[in-house]
């Protein structure tokens, strides 16, 4: 007695997987075919397009070191921050050998100006510039923005008369950002090509080529989450690893019940169909009236 033959879910599903993986592949041999394009082409497209990404990064690191040598314009203004992205990191301008920054005190927590020693590691600099054309000290970016006129004592003045009006801190408005930003608006005597960048988030081709950013508030926050994180200690950090990975044992195991519960299950349906074809013709017989 023959009956219908039926091929198993799961080898079903291994050959759709499989066809549409060759369909894929032939799909974009196909695609490079018809438009002529080999892929040595592509390769030396790719070569191409970097060698000009890298040359244009060297023209704009040129400049950039040619104003730093210039100080016939009055005293360097350094910006620096994090070169993390999306993380969000201390703000520091530097002038001559001080810093000026707003500092969170750890005894009252409030936030007030913070004016201190300051140095800038020029030989590991010009050494990330040659190397990577990114000036990064010990993670940290560090640019030019500009000149000032002013005198050290007329730069501390202006530093406490922004805190005297700085206002309340708030974590992505009226921080140490904008407390930097008001305080370089008002020393500055003339600005350098990364000016816009720091002030006004706007990218030159310099950093247009590097890819580099100023944070937005949602990613300030974010990170701000992040890091909090991050301060659990070891013990909660095992505690909390330990519990995921009994939760996806648990769903791992759940998975594999309900998984065998369906194939049962159309076994099942599977099993009864056949057994309805095959009662089938003795269903359809005329029954024999004996009489």
């Amino acid at each position: 007695m023959s009956g219908t033959q039926y091929v198993p879910i799961p080898i079903i599903l291994f050959a759709l997987i499989l066809a549409a993986g060759v369909y894929k592949k032939i799909k974009t041999r196909r695609a490079i075919g018809s438009t002529g394009t080999s892929e040595a082409d592509i390769r030396e497209a790719c070569r191409r397009g970097e060698a000009k990404k890298e040359a244009e990064l060297e023209v704009e690191v040129k400049k950039r070191r040619a104003e730093e040598e210039d100080t016939t314009k009055g005293k360097h203004i350094w910006f620096s921050r994090c070169v993390q992205h999306g993380r969000f990191k201390h703000w520091v301008l530097g002038v001559e050998d001080t810093k000026y920054e707003l500092r969170r005190d750890d005894v009252s927590g409030k936030y007030m100006a913070n004016v201190a020693p300051w140095t800038i590691d020029k030989e590991k600099r010009e050494a990330a510039l040659s190397e990577q054309k990114i000036p990064n000290v010990d993670g940290y970016y560090i640019c030019l923005i500009g000149w000032t006129q002013k005198q050290p004592q007329e730069l501390k003045q202006i530093c406490d008369e922004v805190m005297a009006q700085f206002g309340t801190y708030y974590l992505v408005f009226n921080n140490c950002q904008d407390f930097l930003k008001t305080f370089a608006d008002r020393i500055i005597s003339e600005t350098a090509l990364d000016w816009e960048w720091f002030r006004d988030n706007t990218k030159t081709g310099y950093q247009e080529t590097q890819a580099l950013k100023i944070p937005t508030p949602d990613e300030i926050i974010a990170a701000n989450r992040s890091a909090a994180q991050q301060q659990i200690n070891s013990h909660n950090r095992h505690q909390i690893h330990h519990n995921m990975h009994a939760m996806n044992q648990a769903i791992h195991h759940s998975s594999q019940i309900g998984l065998q519960n369906q194939l049962a299950s159309l076994n099942q349906v599977q099993n009864q169909q056949v057994l309805n074809q095959q009662n089938q013709p003795f269903q359809m017989q005329n029954p024999i009236i004996m009489g």
